[in-house]
């Protein structure tokens, strides 16, 4: 396959719940959110896809998708999250593998990880 004429990645995720509170939690965290009842873009400045078997941490439920967003301020973000429909489940924390994160379930199923790199 000729990478060339690749120009982005888009991840479409099926729900049953409600699509407007997914949104207002991913808008709360900075991301850029677009869309009407029932159908919502999100963007953001850049995306990694990563697929692994299992998860690095015990946030269930495993599988699904997980959604990074790097932050420069995780506390405040995930306070943010917290306010906006969502619920810390893991940390803030400083990670093994050199990261400050907190991870936070959202509606629609969401879990997303608020990271930011540790100096050093």
């Amino acid at each position: 396959m000729d990478t060339s004429t690749v120009a982005g990645l888009s991840l479409i995720m099926a729900t049953n719940d409600d699509v407007a509170r997914a949104a207002a939690f991913l808008g709360a965290l900075g991301l850029e959110v677009a869309g009407d009842d029932g159908f919502v873009e999100v963007k953001g400045p850049s995306i990694n896809l990563t697929i692994m078997r299992g998860a690095m941490v015990d946030v269930p439920p495993l599988g699904g998708l997980l959604f990074q967003v790097a932050v420069a301020d995780v506390d405040a973000a995930a306070k943010l999250a917290a306010d906006n429909g969502g619920e810390v489940v893991l940390g803030p924390m400083t990670t093994d593998w050199g990261s400050y994160s907190a991870y936070v379930r959202g509606p629609a199923g969401l879990t997303v990880e608020l990271i930011t790199p540790t100096a050093g």
